[in-house]
């Protein structure tokens, strides 16, 4: 239920010049920082699974050869550690230094793979739409050649991890682009001990009652917007096809 609340958020857009007001030190760095907090997040997480889950567990969750979603956690896990390695050199050549002391805690959703599955593919989505939704905030361009780079690979990771949850391979024309708040609005849940200097959004909740499945028609609850008519607006969902 977890995973598949997180499949269905959805999140409201922040305007590029609200962004440019919160964002008024060096983007640069801070962006190199936050997303090196990121790539943390998900080294762990693939390195936690892969230690936690043996091929008896992938067969109990249905993959009829393990050995797939074996080999590709292991290969993105090694590519996320990459550009965990490449993001602190970023760091440090602007003068700055990464952000230290973060804890990641995954309990609730490494409890057996068929949770596992769906929160590693939405861990790629939110990967790549935090590289994109940063990318026009950018202004080295030595900085965002490396981020165009890596997210080049996240976007290979989605694909796999879509194709594992028997979703579509490439489900959109267009990626959806996230600004900081938004990213942690939906893995903010997992990171404590550290402050990356954003608060988050207020994550949306999902109102309805019983299962959800294709074809239901989603109320939410959002607090950040209690008080502005939200009969016009509409909803990207982040996953899903």
């Amino acid at each position: 239920q977890i995973a598949q609340a997180r499949a269905r958020i959805c999140l409201f857009c922040v305007s590029l010049m609200e962004s440019r007001r919160m964002f008024h030190f060096s983007f640069d760095s801070f962006y190199s920082e936050f997303a090196n907090v990121l790539e943390q997040l998900e080294t762990q997480f693939y390195s936690e699974a892969l230690q936690k889950f043996q091929t008896s567990d992938f067969t109990a969750a249905g993959f009829s050869d393990a050995n797939v979603p074996i080999q590709q956690f292991t290969s993105i896990q090694s590519d996320e550690s990459t550009h965990t390695t490449v993001l602190e050199a970023a760091i440090q050549s602007l003068g700055s230094s990464a952000i230290s002391g973060c804890n990641f805690d995954f309990s609730s959703v490494l409890t057996d793979v068929t949770t596992m599955a769906p929160v590693a593919r939405l861990v790629e989505n939110v990967g790549v739409g935090a590289y994109l939704g940063a990318a026009h905030l950018i202004t080295d361009p030595v900085i965002l050649t490396d981020a165009a780079s890596i997210v080049t690979v996240e976007a290979r990771h989605q694909t796999m991890l879509n194709v594992l949850n028997t979703g579509t391979a490439i489900p959109a024309a267009f990626d959806l682009p996230l600004v900081p708040q938004e990213v942690l609005a939906i893995a903010g849940a997992f990171i404590s001990g550290c402050s990356t200097g954003i608060t988050a959004l207020p994550s949306l909740t999902v109102t309805n009652q019983g299962a959800i499945t294709a074809g239901t028609s989603l109320s939410f609850q959002f607090d950040g917007m209690s008080s502005q008519d939200t009969s016009n607006l509409t909803c990207q969902m982040l996953t899903g096809g």
